[in-house]
């Protein structure tokens, strides 16, 4: 051979053939190798091209490897890839005759194993993975969802989260999938390939090792964060995913998945994460349906709960047993009722899970009642959740959930903040709500809680001071009822002085009306006229609820005509507050429809005036709107004397909404 010999060299531009050496003397030979895709034929980039004798090169952007003016002869060539198969790819005895230009194609196809989420939030999980590494709220936006499972399908009185199996058929609408597919289907991964699934918060999910009735964790509170899959055979796993938690104070209800594949040394192969977000608990308002009313049997409340069941008109009463939670009749102070929302097939209320809300006290170990254990003992069962935003304490009056409400859904026209769900009002000041309590509630993030001033009433509940009313037709699709004792006193004070007030009382559970006049000594509009002191009440009181009206209108976007006074008085004790005519705006909001609703109302007793009570009449024409029926229901012994009213007494089951999710609100 002469050094001087030189063939026109390969082309590697353009990814065609490369050209063939012209001169025809020339014993030297050109080689190119081409690495591609099995399946889709591209060119395979960084591959590592090996010649016997030739040493090795790695492939270019056209997938070539070329070798110029080498020996004529035969080579075995080989082309391996990380993560591709075969490995290597080979031709053995490849002819290279002189003076001539030889090209040859190796074929390599990529092994992948992907996750696969329900990320677009439509009940199945999604062809691409690609996506799956962040989580964004919005219409139309990516990020999979799973369940705080805390309802009891299995019926053992347990929450179903707390056992790592797969119970029964009726618990698999709860769980999210999770599946594993191999990519090409069909082709087996060389022996000694493994993936590892891990978690980043393992006592906050629970994989299963199936999608079905049966299936056991394989990663979570008892397994560990990670799992190895060493059985790659299948083209798919199917793994499913619950939640054992709600978001709180130090979880954002975030977690990320993150899938290694691995080859038989261990190497790496390829990583990739997703991130799926726990469902919040989202509480009920008033504008959602009405379903089942709770209410406790007690010695003296039984002509209460008669009036009660005529007012609600065929909806279920749900009767807590004095027998078995003692004289503890204040059911809205145990619980909330709330839901939360997995995306799922079918029809759109499926997709909602009930789940009460239990309160922090420990009303039992506070001398107060057994009732706090009602919505674990009697509520949780299928279909139907439990939590609890910590451990029961020994918390204040505000802990009692009389201290929680929820207005409708509204636009706040300040800030553009969509609150399709509503907002959550709690009363503080300088007694709270526990710590806990308050970041369990401001942690869901849809219905971003704020807090009005209620420490200045004995008992400190907003239920005390304003109700919300669903009204479509008003600006904000709703109202605000508040207590007015300005309205009242004004009421008094147009009454002739030899107007009774609080006459008429039934008289339940031996209860005198020596001890109403000893309890309620002003009982004419004219002692209260002269009661100079009473008056300054009122105006104290006025000028409080009007603070709490500042503060709805900036956190809620309202104005002054979205509020509805109604006529209440109040009394002090020991410098704090409290209702002496019974608090007309604690009352039962029953809503048939969104148009047609059932107040069940405290009946105020007000001033007698030609036969009627004027403190009625006037919450008549305050509330005189299409759709409402007032039932004025006498609470007086049962509850008025013992410092709470029909809403402290009672609850509501509530239909979820099923025309919107949370996880379209883009602020979330």
């Amino acid at each position: 051979m002469s050094d001087s010999c030189n063939p026109t060299p390969l082309s590697s531009g353009g990814g065609g053939t490369p050209a063939a050496c012209t001169t025809a003397t020339c014993p030297l030979s050109n080689l190119a190798v081409r690495v591609t895709h099995e399946v889709t034929g591209a060119p395979i980039v960084g591959a590592d091209v090996m010649v016997a004798g030739l040493g090795s090169k790695p492939t270019n952007a056209q997938g070539w490897a070329i070798w110029e003016k080498i020996n004529p002869g035969t080579y075995d060539v080989r082309a391996r890839k990380k993560g591709h198969v075969p490995d290597p790819g080979e031709r053995f005895g490849l002819n290279v005759p002189p003076n001539t230009s030889v090209t040859t194609e190796i074929k390599l196809v990529l092994l992948e194993l992907h996750m696969h989420v329900d990320n677009d939030r439509d009940g199945t999980v999604n062809d691409d993975w690609d996506k799956n590494d962040k989580w964004e709220a919005g219409v139309g936006k990516k990020g999979a969802v799973i369940l705080c499972n805390n309802d009891d399908d299995d019926s053992d009185k347990k929450m179903d989260w707390e056992n790592e199996i797969l119970d029964t058929d009726a618990d698999i609408p709860d769980i999210a999938p999770l599946y594993l597919r191999k990519k090409p289907a069909g082709r087996a991964f060389p022996a000694g390939w493994k993936a590892i699934l891990s978690v980043s918060h393992q006592d906050k999910i629970r994989i299963f090792d199936k999608h079905a009735a049966g299936g056991k964790e394989i990663i979570g509170p008892n397994k560990g964060n990670s799992f190895d899959i060493t059985d790659l055979s299948p083209d798919e796993h199917r793994f499913g995913m619950e939640g054992t938690q709600y978001p709180d104070a130090a979880f954002d209800g975030k977690i990320t998945l993150t899938l290694k594949l691995l080859d038989n040394a261990g190497t790496e192969i390829h990583t990739e994460a997703a991130i799926v977000r726990v469902s919040p608990w989202i509480m009920f308002h008033h504008a959602c349906p009405t379903t089942r009313i709770y209410v406790v049997a007690t010695a003296d409340n039984a002509t209460f709960r008669t009036a009660l069941t005529a007012a609600i008109g065929g909806l279920p009463l749900q009767v807590a047993s004095e027998a078995t939670y003692g004289t503890d009749r204040w059911m809205q102070d145990a619980m909330e009722p709330g839901f939360a929302s997995l995306p799922k097939t079918g029809a759109a209320e499926t997709r909602n899970t009930p789940a009460t809300l239990r309160t922090y006290n420990d009303r039992s170990a506070m001398g107060w009642g057994q009732i706090d254990k009602y919505a674990k003992d009697e509520l949780l069962g299928p279909d139907y959740g439990f939590t609890q935003a910590t451990a029961p304490g020994l918390g204040e009056s505000l802990d009692s959930f009389g201290n929680l409400e929820c207005s409708p859904p509204f636009k706040h026209g300040g800030t553009g903040r969509d609150y399709k769900f509503g907002r959550i009002i709690y009363g503080g000041g300088g007694r709270v709500i526990h710590l806990k309590v308050r970041q369990f509630l401001a942690s869901q993030k849809v219905q971003e809680p704020f807090e009005i001033d209620t420490d200045w009433l004995i008992v400190g509940h907003v239920d005390e001071v304003m109700s919300f009313l669903p009204l479509p037709a008003a600006p904000k699709g709703f109202k605000v009822m508040t207590a007015s004792p300005k309205m009242a006193l004004d009421i008094v004070k147009a009454a002739p002085d030899a107007t009774k007030l609080l006459q008429g009382i039934l008289l339940t559970g031996g209860t005198t009306q020596a001890e109403i006049d000893g309890a309620y000594p002003l009982t004419t509009a004219g002692v209260i006229k002269g009661d100079a002191a009473f008056q300054a009440v009122q105006a104290t009181v006025q000028g409080k609820i009007d603070g709490i009206k500042g503060t709805m209108k900036n956190k809620l976007d309202l104005l002054d005509s979205d509020f509805i006074d109604l006529p209440v008085l109040f009394k002090e004790d020991g410098g704090r507050y409290v209702a002496y005519t019974p608090g007309i705006v604690n009352m039962l909001v029953i809503t048939k429809t969104p148009s047609s609703l059932v107040l069940c109302v405290p009946k105020p007793f007000g001033p007698i005036v030609g036969g009627g009570c004027k403190f009625e009449a006037k919450v008549r024409s305050q509330l005189n709107f299409p759709g409402i029926t007032i039932a004025f229901i006498d609470d007086f012994t049962t509850y008025h004397m013992l410092f709470g009213e029909i809403h402290c007494g009672t609850n509501s089951q509530r239909k979820p909404p099923a025309d919107r999710w949370w996880w379209d609100l883009d602020w979330v």
